[in-house]
C-alpha cells in the first residue's frame, strides 16, 4: 500500500466531497428536468384533448351546415313548377309575397301552382321563395332585393319555352 500524506488525503477527501455534491446537484437537476418533462406531457395531453374537442365541434358544425345547405333549392316537382309558372306569368317583374298572393287570386295558372305547393299565406310564400333563392332551376332562379322578389333567367331553352306556351 502506498502511503499518502495527510495533505493528499485531505485533497482526495475534498474531491470526493465535491463529486458527491455534484452528484446531488445533478440528481436535483435531473429530478427538476423530469418534473418539467412530466408537466410538458400533461400540458400536451390537455392540448390534444382540446384539439380533439375542437375537431369534433368543427365536424358537427360542418355536418349542420351541410344539412342546412341541403334544405336549399326545390324539394319536389311542385317547387319547379311554381318557378316555371312565375317565369311565364310574371316574368322578370318584381313582386312581394303579398302581391304574389293577390296575383294568384286573379291568375288561375298562378293560383293552381301556389295551391299545388300549399302556399296560402305571404309567410309561406316567403319561406318557399327564400329556399328557392339563388338555386338555378331549369335556367331560372329567384332573386331578392329587400322585400321584393323576381325571377332571373340564367339560361333559356327556347324550344322548351315555345312548347310550354303551345296549347295542348
Amino acid at each position: 500500500m502506498s502511503s499518502k500524506s495527510a495533505g493528499q488525503l485531505a485533497q482526495i477527501a475534498e474531491r470526493v466531497e465535491q463529486l458527491a455534491a455534484g452528484q446531488r446537484c445533478d440528481r436535483a437537476r435531473i429530478e427538476y428536468l423530469e418534473a418539467e418533462v412530466a408537466s410538458e406531457r400533461a400540458g400536451r395531453a390537455q392540448l390534444e384533448l382540446a384539439l380533439a374537442a375542437e375537431r369534433s365541434a368543427r365536424e358537427l358544425l360542418e355536418a349542420r351546415v351541410s344539412a342546412l345547405e341541403g334544405r336549399r333549392g326545390p324539394r319536389d316537382e311542385r317547387d319547379r313548377e311554381l318557378l316555371a309558372v312565375l317565369a311565364r306569368r310574371i316574368g322578370s317583374r318584381k313582386f312581394t309575397s303579398l302581391q304574389l298572393l293577390a296575383h294568384g287570386r286573379a291568375d288561375p295558372e298562378v293560383a293552381h301552382a301556389m295551391a299545388a305547393a300549399d302556399l296560402t299565406t305571404p309567410q309561406e310564400i316567403g319561406c318557399v321563395l327564400r329556399r328557392l333563392k339563388d338555386a338555378t332551376i331549369d335556367g331560372r332562379t329567384i332573386r331578392r332585393e329587400g322585400r321584393r322578389w323576381w325571377v332571373h333567367v340564367v339560361h333559356v331553352d327556347v324550344q322548351a319555352e315555345i312548347e310550354d306556351r303551345l296549347p295542348p
